[in-house]
């Protein structure tokens, strides 16, 4: 004898398994994608290997177009640059610390650079030359 009050275990009437199915919130498990958290870090670690690679890149061009350049004119460059860092960033700091920064960097990159070249230069880098 069939009972007619049959109920699902769900506590309605109204809603059968296929109801169930089709409004259920899905989990990204059973979907087959990754979850939010697993995307974004993917993202974030792709952007910081891609800026590495480039600056690595860029530091590695920067190093090749100066090693090509001629002796003399290499040599010439350098000076320049050490000058222009002992006298005129050491005396006018404020008024030129971006462009301090850049020549600090820029000296770096020679094959010339000694010891005290880079006592020089790694002030204006890290921020605590004299201001």
């Amino acid at each position: 004898m069939p009972t007619a009050d049959r109920r699902p275990e769900s506590g309605s009437p109204y809603r059968g398994p296929s109801f169930e199915a089709a409004h259920s919130p899905k989990r990204n498990d059973q979907a087959g994608g990754a979850s939010p958290w697993t995307v974004g870090l993917l993202a974030a670690l792709s952007a910081v290997a891609l800026s590495v690679a480039l600056t690595a890149w860029r530091d590695h061009r920067l190093g090749a177009a100066i090693t090509s350049l001629p002796t003399a004119l290499q040599q010439e460059t350098y000076d320049h640059v050490r000058d222009e860092l002992m006298h005129l960033c050491a005396t006018d700091r404020l008024r030129l610390d971006d462009r301090c920064r850049d020549q600090a960097s820029f000296l770096l990159a020679f094959p010339q650079c000694d010891d005290a070249c880079r006592a020089l230069a790694l002030p204006f880098l890290r921020g605590d030359a004299r201001k």
